[in-house]
């Protein structure tokens, strides 16, 4: 290379070209052995010094993008003035020679930065006295991830060869981005897989539990309703009876968030307006959450319909509403976002979706406090909770999660100490037709007197259910399990207008007591109950339309049972 005016590399004028050649390659050999030992900061620091002593510069440096994409940060660099070593924004763009480097995609050559007219002035290069140089983009997977800058505080021109050194440098630094952000993604893909495996056998182990509880709560609201039946002339009791009957109604509706998390609850998805759904719940949430706080929708425009749940979607953007309430005791700020988007490869794999495939995108962002990056790993495990006791259950996240991931969709959380959360809910867009929906339930206690053969396998739950039905009028004769129930339909197949089962009881379970009824009467009525989701039964569509799950009321039960025998 020849300087220009006595030029700056004034070494360079001492040897000849090849022997300056020479030099550059080895430079890039022992460069490249050292990576293979060495951090990314490190061989940063090692680049640009010895990019500055084999070219004989006053200035070497790189820049690296930062996340947000708005900017350049600088990560290491050599130069005569110490301003220039440490850390600094560069912005992107036509604004600095490193921004338009990033949208050049080539290297960029100056020689007297007073003459440049593609990139506007004065930058940071200019504020420091730079007059000349070359800048390489450092490339990566999905485009440029930072810039490497050779600079002279002097007009000067550049041979090929110098631009080829400083092309490859920047090479070898894009390469060992690429390993060090290949090694973070296997473990982050682990920590995932490690905290997924987790989750799912907390996910079964709390719908084992929640299949319990409900069962518990069958005999205390059914007790509660009989009693209530045959106290009707006393009011004080009415009131104690109804007392029990709504904790029984506040345990269900836990029950029912266990379940949620656990993927176990029985999900109505259907063509769903994802802003129509938000747009309703926000009127409910203006209510809910307080005046202290400043709630702010706003949605993203030609989104494809979502196929989903809407009641769960409510559920999910409450939640996060609620959570970010209490993030923000003293009042605050909470947007609510929608958009739609791909599913790029980073986020397929963080969530096993497929690539490409189109996403509808809630996002609730607050003002709090943040949440400690060692929490973040924690906040969606069941009954995990920072707040004080009495201020929460540790179930609001994880409902939101199960919900999401019930959907085929992902969560993801963004948030800094000091600096507010954002929750992101990916929710796959509509691409198949919605199911037919179930009809609606009849409320009050409708009456019969059909025979109804009743399998149950807890006996508390059993009498319960048989007093409820045959307080209506029904003709009921009871079974301890499935095969029992099997063996008294074979006795008289005919002698029974409708079988109730539950889905899960041991020797034979309901589902399968109930295709070998089916097998000997294929027209026989029937109704499937479970303290476990409808995903843990369902079997054909023919069984949704003839489920109720526990624990439910006896105007559930009895309205399920008279649509069933109506039905015909």
């Amino acid at each position: 290379m020849t300087g220009a005016g006595g030029g700056c590399y004034r070494a360079a004028f001492a040897m000849g070209e090849i022997e300056r050649r020479v030099r550059q390659l080895e430079s890039v050999a022992e460069l490249g052995l050292a990576a293979v030992s060495i951090d990314l900061q490190t061989l940063f620091e090692r680049v640009v010094q010895r990019a500055a002593e084999v070219l004989g510069v006053e200035l070497a440096k790189v820049l690296m993008l930062q996340p947000d994409g708005d900017g350049l940060l600088l990560a290491a660099g050599v130069g005569w003035r110490a301003g220039l070593v440490g850390q600094a924004r560069v912005p992107t763009g036509h604004d600095s020679q490193a921004g338009y480097t990033l949208v050049a995609r080539e290297p960029v050559v100056v020689e007297d930065l007073h003459a440049e007219t593609r990139f506007s002035g004065p930058d940071l290069l200019e504020h420091h006295g730079v007059r000349s140089g070359i800048s390489v983009a450092i490339g990566g997977a999905d485009g440029p991830v930072g810039v490497l800058g050779i600079h002279c505080p002097r007009p000067a021109r550049f041979s090929h060869d110098d631009v080829a050194y400083v092309q490859s440098l920047a090479n070898l630094l894009a390469a060992k981005v690429a390993e060090q952000r290949a090694r973070e993604a296997q473990r982050d893909a682990e920590a995932r897989l490690a905290r997924g495996e987790k989750l799912e056998a907390l996910g079964t182990l709390a719908a084992g539990i929640a299949h319990d509880f409900n069962n518990l709560l069958m005999v205390v609201v059914g007790c509660a309703e009989l009693a209530q039946m045959r106290a009707e002339d006393q009011a004080e009791l009415q009131e104690e009876l109804e007392r029990i009957m709504q904790a029984g109604q506040r345990a269900a509706e836990l029950t029912a968030e266990i379940l949620a998390f656990g993927r176990e609850q029985e999900i109505e998805p259907r063509h769903v307006d994802l802003n129509r759904v938000v747009e309703d719940t926000v009127r409910l949430l203006r209510r809910t959450l307080g005046e202290q706080v400043e709630l702010t929708f706003r949605p993203g425009e030609g989104l494809t319909p979502v196929f989903a749940d809407p009641t769960k979607i409510e559920q999910v953007l409450l939640n996060l509403c609620v959570n970010a309430r209490d993030a923000m005791p003293g009042g605050g700020a909470i947007v609510i976002d929608t958009a739609e988007q791909g599913a790029g490869a980073q986020l397929a794999r963080r969530h096993g979706l497929q690539t490409g495939a189109r996403l509808a995108v809630l996002s609730v962002r607050d003002g709090g406090a943040g949440i400690a990056p060692e929490l973040l790993d924690r906040i969606f495990d069941p009954f995990y909770t920072t707040k004080e006791v009495g201020r929460g259950t540790g179930l609001g996240l994880s409902t939101v999660y199960g919900i999401v991931r019930q959907h085929g969709g992902a969560v993801e959380v963004d948030s800094r100490p000091g600096q507010g959360t954002t929750f992101r809910v990916y929710i796959p867009v509509a691409s198949t037709p919605a199911p037919a929906l179930a009809e609606p339930r009849r409320r009050g206690r409708p009456r019969g007197d059909e025979r109804i053969l009743l399998g149950e396998d807890d006996p508390a739950v059993r009498t319960v259910v048989e007093q409820i039905l045959s307080a209506a009028g029904y003709r009921v004769t009871t079974a301890v399990d499935g095969r029992a129930a099997l063996e008294v339909f074979e006795r008289d197949p005919g002698a029974v207008d409708l079988v109730v089962l539950d889905a899960v009881m041991p020797r034979l379970s309901g589902l399968e007591a109930l295709a070998l009824m089916r097998d000997r009467r294929p027209e026989l009525r029937f109704l499937l109950t479970s303290g476990y989701g409808e995903s843990q039964g369902s079997t054909g569509p023919e069984t949704g339309r003839a489920w109720v799950r526990k624990p439910y009321d006896s105007a559930t039960l009895l309205g399920r049972v008279r649509e069933v025998l109506d039905a015909g």
